[in-house]
């Protein structure tokens, strides 16, 4: 039986009450890897309920948390950050030596690794900004496990690139609204503690779609791209 399932992560922004980011890690928060987001995952599953549940619920203990020690939450795809702020970050957390594994169906070089841009947005009352910011996005991990070999089975480039494609065509307005970048995804598990294939990331989404809808579509896209295995 082969299990064809999804999985959600999802950064979230940790704040004081002056509305200024604080670095997950310091106060010992699940975090990304870049040290500034809180990052939160539900487990691997074939019913989207199942994928999102355990993700909110992961969220609802961070958000207690946080609010303990006088912070807050918050779902935004993207907030200002100085130049000086970038650099700080980048030097503690060793940015520039962290492995970038992400890939894009349409170009090369150009990725949303670090989670820093520079450019014009939108401010959420509508003023434009333009400078340096930091992103929040929502990964969809795929993956597909067969119980009897007890094993991941290996999707192909050309199968992962379909599946992107289709969530791309999906989402082409959630992503294009916050500047993020169509067509990327990251193979899971080379060169990483596990070193065991399984499954692939798409990491085009910001954080604020519905959680629901993208597990749904997922799944759906998902069985749709692999009908061909057994």
């Amino acid at each position: 039986m082969l299990l064809k399932e999804v999985g959600l992560e999802c950064e979230w922004w940790l704040l004081d009450y002056n509305n200024k980011i604080v670095e997950a890690p310091k106060y010992n928060f699940p975090s990304d890897s870049i040290g500034f987001l809180v990052e939160t995952s539900g487990i691997w599953s074939n019913c989207s309920h199942v994928s999102v549940d355990t993700l909110i619920a992961n969220k609802v203990a961070c958000m207690e948390k946080a609010s303990e020690l006088g912070f807050y939450m918050t779902e935004y795809p993207w907030m200002p950050v100085t130049n000086s702020w970038k650099d700080y970050i980048i030097r503690k957390y060793d940015v520039k030596q962290s492995r970038d594994n992400t890939f894009n169906i349409y170009r090369k070089g150009d990725t949303q690794h670090t989670g820093f841009r520079y450019g014009k947005m939108k401010n959420i009352d509508g003023t434009d900004y333009e400078g340096w910011y930091a992103t929040a996005g929502l990964h969809v991990h795929f993956s597909i496990w067969d119980t009897d070999s007890e094993a991941y089975v290996w999707m192909n480039v050309a199968c992962i690139e379909n599946i992107v494609k289709q969530m791309d065509n999906i989402y082409k307005k959630e992503i294009t609204d916050y500047n993020r970048m169509m067509g990327e995804w990251e193979p899971k598990g080379f060169g990483d503690e596990t070193d065991k294939p399984h499954g692939f990331e798409y990491r085009a989404l910001p954080n604020n779609v519905n959680k629901y809808d993208v597990a749904t579509n997922a799944l759906d896209v998902l069985n749709n791209c692999t009908q061909d295995l057994p």
